[in-house]
C-alpha cells in the first residue's frame, strides 16, 4: 500500500475560485513526495508560515491549471533524501527552503537550488520566513531607491517606514540604515515599539495608536521632506488627509515562479509641516456626517454632538424632511444636504444595504474621503430579512467597490441602536465598539474619536479579517460587550 501524507490543496476545476482560504482550501491525504530526482532533495516539513502571499493567492484566485495545487510557499525542514547529483546537503540537515510549492504538507520535494542550510542557533520559527522576507524586504528597497533618485532626495531625507515591527519592516529598517538613510520607524502598539527600539535604539519610533501621534511624527521628521513612504504591511495606499501622495500606485512585487503576489506599498510622498495657524495634513475628524439618519446614524452623532463634534445630518428626502433627526441628535447637530455631509471629515453610511450603490453614483469619486460602515447586508430592508450574497466579498469589502476611491472603516454595525445610544460608560465596564478597516491612518484618530466618546474601541484587524467577524451570520453579530480594565 503507498504511504500518504497530509497536505492543504486548494478545490477547483481550471482556475483557482477566488475565495477565503478556509472556503477554498481543504486538507487531505495524498500521496507521499517523490523521491528526489537529478537536483533535487525530499525535506519533511517543521513549520511552513502563512504568508500574506499565500492568501492573497486564494482570495483572489490562481490562473488556470493550478486546480488540485498544494498551497504554501515555504518552509523550515530536514533533508530525508537527496539525489546523488547534490553534493552540498546531506540527509538530516536542517534547511529553509523557497519558493516551495506545497510546503503545507508533511513532506515536500524541490530543487536543492531552493534549499539554504540552516544553522542550529536559528529557530524553527525563524528559519521559515529567513527567505521570502529577505528577498522582500530587498526589493522594497530597490523601489525605494529609485523613488528617491527620481525625487532627488537629500541624503538626509528620512524614509519613513510603516509596520516597522514586522519580519519585513524590521530588515527595511536595518537595510535603510546600512545604506546610511535616516529612519523613522512606525508602529501601531506600544509592544510592537519596544521590540523597534530594541532591535534599533537609535531610530525614532511613533506609535499610532496613542494620541497625538502626529505631532511626535512631525516633531520626528524636524521639518526635513519625507520623499518615501515604505509600508510593510500592505494594502491600500493611505488616504491623502493622512499626507499628501502624488498620484502614484504602490510598487507590486510578484516574487519569481511561486506567484506569491506579495504586496508592499512604496510610495512618494511629501509630509508637511503645520502651517502659521497650526493646521496640518495629518488625518483628523472634527466635523462628523451622516449619510442616513436612522436610528443607528442618530445614536452615533449624539456621541459625536455631546463630544463637541459639528455633525451634518443628510438622509435621502433633503434637509427639510430632517428636523425630527436633528431634534433628537441634539446641539451641534443640523440637517444637510448629501454632498454636504459627505464632505466631512468623518461620513457614518446608515443606509439600507441594496441602497450602497446608489449613494456611490451620486458623488462618483470618494477618493480622500473616511467613511464608516455601519450597514448590515440584508437582502431586503422592508422589512428587514435575508443575507444579501456577495462572496468571495465580505459586506464592507463589497461596500468600498461601490464607493470608489473610499477609506473604508467598517463599525457600529454589530450593534443594536438600543445600546449604542445610551453613555458607553457603565458602573462594570465601557462599551465595546469592534472596528475593521485597511488603512491604519484612519483607524487611529477613529479609535480615539471612540474613546472620546465613552466606548472601548477593539480593532479587528482588516476588512476581511474583521469584517467577516462583525457582519451577519459572524461570531460578533448581535453581541454586546463590557470592557472591564
Amino acid at each position: 500500500m503507498a504511504s500518504t501524507q497530509q497536505g492543504a490543496r486548494h478545490e477547483g476545476r481550471g482556475a483557482l475560485p477566488a475565495g477565503d482560504a478556509a472556503a477554498v482550501a481543504h486538507i487531505e491525504d495524498r500521496p507521499e513526495a517523490p523521491a528526489p530526482r537529478a537536483d533535487e532533495i525530499q525535506v519533511r516539513v517543521s513549520i511552513s508560515p502563512v504568508h500574506r502571499g499565500d492568501l492573497v493567492a486564494t482570495e483572489t484566485g490562481l490562473p488556470d491549471g493550478s486546480a488540485g495545487r498544494r498551497l504554501g510557499t515555504e518552509a523550515v525542514g530536514v533533508v530525508t533524501a537527496v539525489s546523488p547529483s547534490v553534493p552540498a546537503l546531506r540527509v538530516d540537515d536542517r534547511v529553509a527552503v523557497f519558493p516551495a510549492l506545497g510546503a503545507w504538507s508533511e513532506h515536500i520535494t524541490v530543487p536543492a537550488q531552493a534549499a539554504v542550510a540552516v544553522p542550529d542557533s536559528l529557530s524553527d520559527e525563524t528559519a521559515s520566513v529567513l527567505l521570502v522576507n529577505t528577498i522582500t524586504s530587498r526589493d522594497v528597497l530597490r523601489a525605494v531607491d529609485e523613488l528617491r533618485a527620481a525625487a532627488a532626495a537629500p541624503s538626509d531625507s528620512p524614509l519613513l517606514v510603516s509596520g516597522a515591527a514586522s519580519a519585513v519592516g524590521k530588515l527595511i529598517v536595518q537595510q535603510a540604515r546600512d545604506r546610511g538613510w535616516p529612519v523613522v520607524a512606525v508602529v501601531r502598539s506600544d509592544r510592537s515599539a519596544s521590540t523597534v527600539r530594541t532591535n534599533s535604539p537609535d531610530v525614532p519610533v511613533v506609535v499610532s495608536g496613542s494620541g497625538g501621534w502626529q505631532r511626535e511624527l512631525e516633531g520626528a521628521v524636524v521639518g526635513t521632506p519625507v520623499p518615501v513612504i515604505a509600508d510593510a504591511h500592505g494594502g491600500p495606499l493611505p488616504s491623502r488627509r493622512s499626507c499628501r501622495l502624488p498620484a502614484r500606485r504602490a510598487a507590486e512585487h510578484h516574487l519569481g515562479g511561486a506567484d506569491l503576489r506579495h504586496r508592499h506599498r512604496i510610495a512618494q510622498a511629501e509630509l508637511t509641516k503645520p502651517g502659521p495657524q497650526g493646521s496640518s495634513d495629518l488625518m483628523e475628524f472634527k466635523t462628523i456626517g451622516t449619510i442616513g439618519a436612522g436610528a443607528p446614524a442618530q445614536a452615533v452623532a449624539a456621541h459625536a454632538a455631546r463630544a463637541g463634534h459639528p455633525v451634518l445630518v443628510s438622509n435621502s428626502r433633503g434637509p427639510s424632511t430632517l428636523g425630527d433627526a436633528v431634534a433628537a441628535i441634539g446641539p451641534g447637530a443640523s440637517a444637510a444636504t448629501f454632498e454636504e455631509a459627505a464632505a466631512a471629515d468623518l461620513v457614518l453610511l446608515a443606509v439600507p444595504f441594496g441602497a450602497v450603490p446608489a449613494v456611490g453614483r451620486r458623488l462618483g469619486d470618494w477618493t480622500g474621503r473616511v467613511v464608516v460602515d455601519i450597514t448590515n447586508q440584508f437582502a431586503r430592508s422592508d422589512p428587514y430579512r435575508g443575507f444579501a450574497d456577495v462572496s468571495p466579498l465580505t459586506g464592507s469589502e463589497w461596500v468600498a467597490q461601490q464607493l470608489p476611491g473610499v477609506t473604508l472603516i467598517k463599525a457600529f454595525n454589530a450593534m443594536f441602536a438600543t445600546y449604542m445610544a445610551p453613555d458607553p460608560r457603565h458602573q462594570d465596564g465601557n462599551q465595546v465598539v469592534f472596528l475593521a478597516g485597511d488603512d491604519e491612518s484612519a483607524k487611529a484618530p477613529f479609535t480615539r474619536l471612540l474613546t472620546e466618546f465613552g466606548f472601548a474601541p477593539v480593532d479587528l484587524g482588516a476588512l476581511r479579517e474583521g469584517g467577516a467577524l462583525m457582519q451577519l451570520g459572524g461570531p460578533l453579530s448581535g453581541k454586546h460587550f463590557l470592557f472591564q480594565g
